[in-house]
């Protein structure tokens, strides 16, 4: 029975098994055979399921184990959609949620339905001291019941099962073990010459001395201004952190150690920060750990900072983290307050004393060390706020309306098209739902693509450049090729579906003829397709779009057969789309019109796209040329 987890999501969980730890898991599966076969003498394993024939295959499976309960409780009505925030609605669930009630337990996994209510049930349930553990923790529409605990950590997307994350936290603060073993981090800082920082600086190595910890602390000539010199901060500690070939701890020279930073002996996250008020990352303490996932983290953010230099160094490390998490299995502990503790600021959530202070010297130092005025913060939207008090990062790619000055280059167009393309997606899983492997044709990839990761496919993509690939592959890793629709680098039959939007409409009839016949190739059952049909009013194309019956005799002849044949139903009651736009699946047949698909002369593929834009109810054309081969 395979588990739907990621393997560095199952290391975390297998590290908190310890001998007699009570364990809970809602929703059985293949996690409770690998558990049941994974626990530590004297552990025990409660799981709770809520489907009869799900939960006699279970049994099935793993027999009569002694230390393992599987508990049914059916559900009393309809559920809602898997993997949709219909799935919330635990009306009819009442008994699995409160199967449990009065037991306590050390650790508890919530993945399976209602996990809302699960999670806020799990705060009565958790022995002291106890974990709750979270998987999909990356769904939006878990954020206010994961808010009511502590957060303690989180594990981005795995690339042997991308797209969900792993999330963890408790009722209390957490506390350093009491007999940690291994190494404290090495303290590194840097302050620019000739300014008040020295003084601030030797603060901070005293305080180390005092406390015994090995320091390195550095003095750098200045930028110019504030935010160039902070900018240099991701820059010394990667060069650091890779000549001392150990974990280090970035402190603000304006700050002090009140005592040894325990919590990050031996600690084997791999990224670990403070987050402000619960969800401003707090970047005058932070920690890097000698891994190759902390190395991704740290070359983004180097990379961020050295092209946006004037934008503070936490909101370029906030980007880096949420780009990284999206697609590697970074893992990050969220530092209680006393460890990024700001001297007049109280936060009401710690009672205990201060590990590192920071006495905020940039109040009164910042105009003396610029030479121009220094910019303000960037103003944060709520949908940033709410995605960092949950520990998540956002569905999409960033852009300057999510508070930042940064475009990134990976989201193109499907970043303003974010509120279409998720209507796209959630059309495309309600005809092909979940899990699956689909090949993603779209001009916005970044968005696009990370839309379909998260809701549980396998998306693939085309790269139409050499300098677009390496680029994207940062993101996409091995699940973006160099190709053209006309030639799928692809072998037959490796997708069961494709989902094509603003694409297919640009080709020359030669490469469309021949693109469908390659989709045809790589697919097994269909495709689908948002497709524009309507002339523009403003004429700014450079070709007339196609009818829908045009369409439909061109897919026929390259072997589809339509689906939904009542397009206008489609488009109003599944996809909500201005007038003109096919929204259907079309299904692979066993036949083909013959003489179609040659491949003609004229103009190529890169000649003819370009990309699109949605603004408002309709649709524009971005005239930007699309990078080509050199």
């Amino acid at each position: 029975m395979r588990i739907i987890m990621g393997k560095q999501h199952r290391d975390r969980i297998l590290s908190f098994l310890r001998p007699g730890t009570r364990m809970l898991e809602w929703g059985a599966g293949g996690s409770t055979a690998w558990l049941a076969e994974n626990l530590p003498p004297g552990a025990t394993l409660t799981s709770v399921e809520h489907d009869p024939k799900w939960y006699q295959s279970v049994r099935d499976h793993i027999g009569d184990v002694p230390n393992v309960r599987l508990l049914l409780r059916e559900a009393s009505g309809r559920l809602g959609a898997n993997a949709t925030i219909e799935e919330e609605d635990s009306k009819p669930l009442r008994s699995f949620v409160h199967a449990v009630d009065g037991e306590q337990f050390d650790l508890i996994m919530v993945d399976g339905n209602a996990r809302g209510a699960c999670l806020r049930q799990a705060q009565s349930l958790l022995a002291p001291g106890g974990i709750v553990m979270l998987h999909d923790a990356q769904r939006a529409w878990y954020d206010d019941a994961k808010k009511i605990f502590t957060e303690y950590g989180h594990i981005g997307s795995c690339p042997d099962y991308p797209s969900p994350h792993l999330w963890w936290g408790g009722n209390t603060e957490p506390a350093a073990p009491a007999q940690a073993s291994g190494e404290l981090p090495l303290v590194i800082c840097f302050y620019t010459n000739n300014t008040e920082y020295e003084i601030e600086a030797r603060k901070l190595i005293e305080s180390c001395q005092r406390h015994n910890l090995d320091h390195l602390v550095a003095g750098v000539e200045s930028r110019g201004s504030w935010e160039a010199n902070c900018s240099l901060k991701s820059e010394f500690i990667h060069d650091t952190w890779k000549s001392c070939g150990r974990p280090v701890l970035w402190v603000d020279a304006d700050a002090i150690l009140q005592c040894s930073p325990e919590l990050l002996r031996g600690c084997d996250a791999d990224f670990a920060i403070h987050k402000c008020r619960r969800w401003q990352f707090a970047s005058g303490s932070v920690y890097f750990n000698q891994t190759s996932a902390a190395a991704t983290l740290l070359q983004r953010w180097l990379a961020r900072c050295r092209q946006y230099p004037q934008v503070w160094d936490q909101e370029n490390l906030d980007l880096a983290w949420e780009d990284t998490v999206a697609v590697h299995p970074l893992e990050t502990r969220w530092l209680p307050e006393p460890y990024c503790r700001i001297f007049d600021l109280y936060e009401g959530r710690s009672p205990s004393a201060g590990v590192i202070e920071h006495f905020q010297a940039s109040r009164r130092l910042k105009a003396k060390v610029s030479h121009t005025a220094s910019l303000p913060a960037a103003r944060p939207t709520t949908s940033l706020i709410a995605a960092r008090q949950a520990c998540r990062p956002r569905s999409w790619l960033l852009s300057p309306a999510d508070g930042v000055t940064i475009r990134d280059s990976l989201a193109g167009s499907g970043l303003l098209n974010s509120s279409l393309l998720k209507q796209v997606v959630d059309a495309y899983a309600r005809q092909t739902p979940p899990p699956g492997k689909v090949l993603a044709l779209h001009d916005g990839l970044g968005a696009f693509w990370r839309l379909l990761q998260e809701r549980g496919y396998e998306a693939h993509t085309l790269a139409l450049s050499s300098n677009y690939l390496a680029s994207a592959r940062e993101f996409c890793g091995d699940r973006i090729r160099l190709g053209s629709p006309t030639a799928l680098p692809y072998p037959d039959a490796s997708f069961e579906s494709a989902i094509g939007l603003g694409l297919l409409e640009f080709l020359p009839d030669a490469e469309l003829d021949q693109s469908l016949l390659e989709l045809r190739r790589v697919v097994k059952e269909q495709l689908f397709l948002i497709i524009q049909t309507n002339p523009d009013p403003e004429d700014r194309w450079s070709r007339s779009p196609r009818s829908p019956q045009w369409w439909t005799t061109k897919l026929q002849a390259a072997g589809f057969q339509d689906l939904t044949p009542d397009t206008r139903q489609i488009r109003e009651d599944v996809l909500p789309m201005p007038t003109g736009i096919i929204a259907s699946a079309f299904r692979k047949t066993n036949r083909m019109a013959k003489g179609r698909g040659l491949v003609g002369s004229g103009p190529t593929w890169l000649d003819r796209f370009r990309l699109w834009t949605r603004r408002g109810s309709g649709f524009t054309r971005d005239h930007s040329p699309v990078l080509r081969e050199q």
